[in-house]
């Protein structure tokens, strides 16, 4: 195999020997998903359709140099004509990737062989700056659900300048502890009963100020950190989890988010158990959250996972249902005990509103026929509480009741309530007729606590 030393010669090479009608193009590219690959066929098998993609690329005319620089990541240059448009490029890459995928596709039929690339239409002499600038397009096309190419755009420089001030601030964070968690309450809409808390990371800024999620989390997700946060805050809720417990005071289940990262590492479950254990939490005080675009891509370790985690008495729950792409495979094959309704259920813009009408109430019937207990994100409204209990939903979940607050100021919130709000919909009328689908609810339900 040619080092990477030897693919910037060769290139710098191509690149000086361009004729004046003539222009470059460096791409950057791997296989979506290629663990799978590996996974499901074996390590030779893998290796067999890495040499099969090299040999393709050797084949192709207008393919000046390309190498394999790490596991199924290669580049390569495309010299085309001074007239070609970037846009027919794209096409092109377009065509012949899925002419070789096409091909392989049944010999790998567990896996959905698919590409990311990022592309860069040289205008540089240096060739580890286009390099740089192919993987900054590679990383904008890894971003998205459907795999194929992206463009490089000079707007990407000033996106990668913020992402690394923000992921200096981040590993600062991380290494001075200041990380921390809000709580906020989930309600049952028949009783005002707070059933349960969502922890949400809040970091903690030099000043002491608190930053919000929006500021680090994508780029926590980026570098892989946010792996590290998760654990950061479920050793913090299992600690004063169990110092309640230990002082004799009331709790709730909390909830924790968890990062689809994590199904990737082996022995996680047994971890998390590890942790709760260690603190002396026992496992209907807490429930893990996983988001729905999990199920997208990871499927079969997130079944796998959930069943794990739910063997040793945890509560598991989907959160985000609504907001991406999963479909009903969710409900046919996997093992869970909550689904959160993403807030655009509640959105009042057309058409969402008119489909949400129609859609929702044949869920929730579908959940409870499950034993699954459903909960609605951003509800805002006393209008919202009282839609979603006449369509069936009994718990939510939003700035309605409270937004989220530091523990101390929930469990005050808790104790000057005596763990109740004011319901905000009113108990209904029992009647045969009645249309509160929740007034009678299955019992096997109405036994959960989100």
């Amino acid at each position: 195999m040619l080092t990477h030393q030897s693919f910037v010669k060769k290139a710098e090479e191509v690149l000086r020997n361009m004729s004046s009608g003539e222009k470059a193009y460096l791409c950057y590219t791997d296989f979506a998903e290629f663990k799978l690959v590996n996974r499901y066929y074996g390590v030779p098998q893998g290796d067999a359709l890495l040499k099969a993609a090299l040999d393709y690329l050797e084949l192709l005319p207008r393919v000046a140099v390309w190498e394999r620089v790490f596991s199924d990541r290669f580049l390569f240059v495309v010299v085309t004509e001074e007239k070609q448009s970037d846009g027919e490029l794209v096409e092109q890459y377009t065509r012949h990737t899925e002419m070789f995928l096409s091909r392989y596709r049944p010999h790998y039929p567990a896996c959905n062989l698919r590409t990311h690339c990022g592309i860069y239409p040289v205008a540089v002499p240096n060739v580890l700056e286009a390099v740089d600038y192919a993987v900054l397009a590679w990383r904008e096309a890894k971003k998205k659900l459907v795999p194929g190419a992206v463009l490089f755009d000079h707007a990407m420089l000033e996106t990668a300048a913020m992402f690394q001030a923000g992921e200096q601030e981040v590993n600062l964070a991380l290494q001075e502890g200041r990380f921390l968690f809000y709580l906020q309450p989930k309600v049952d809409l028949y009783s005002g009963e707070i059933v349960g808390a969502e922890a949400l990371a809040r970091r903690c800024a030099p000043d002491g100020s608190i930053v919000y999620p929006d500021a680090f989390l994508s780029i926590m997700e980026g570098n892989g950190t946010v792996v590290d946060l998760d654990w950061i805050i479920l050793r913090r809720v299992c600690a004063h989890l169990a110092d309640r417990l230990k002082r004799g005071l009331p709790v709730v289940r909390t909830s924790v988010n968890l990062s689809r990262l994590h199904l990737r590492v082996p022995g996680t479950a047994q971890r998390l158990h590890d942790m709760a254990q260690e603190h002396g939490v026992p496992p209907e005080l807490l429930e893990f959250e996983l988001t729905e675009t999990i199920m997208l891509n990871e499927f079969a370790e997130a079944k796998r996972f959930c069943q794990q985690l739910r063997g040793y008495g945890y509560t598991m729950s989907i959160d985000d249902y609504g907001a991406g792409y999963a479909g009903v495979n969710i409900l046919q094959e996997l093992d869970f005990d909550v689904l959160k309704l993403d807030r655009r259920f509640l959105s009042s813009e057309e058409p969402l509103y008119t489909r949400n009408r129609a859609i929702l109430p044949d869920i929730l019937n579908s959940l409870r026929k499950l034993g699954i207990d459903a909960i609605c994100e951003g509800v805002e409204t006393q209008e919202q509480c009282r839609y979603l209990a006449e369509v069936g939903c009994r718990y939510v979940q939003g700035y309605y009741f409270s937004r989220p607050v530091p523990p101390q100021v929930f469990y005050d919130l808790y104790r000057e309530t005596g763990g109740c709000f004011s319901s905000p919909i009113g108990k209904p009328e029992s009647s045969a007729g009645s249309e509160w689908a929740w007034s009678s609810p299955d019992p096997l339900v109405s036994e959960k606590r989100i």
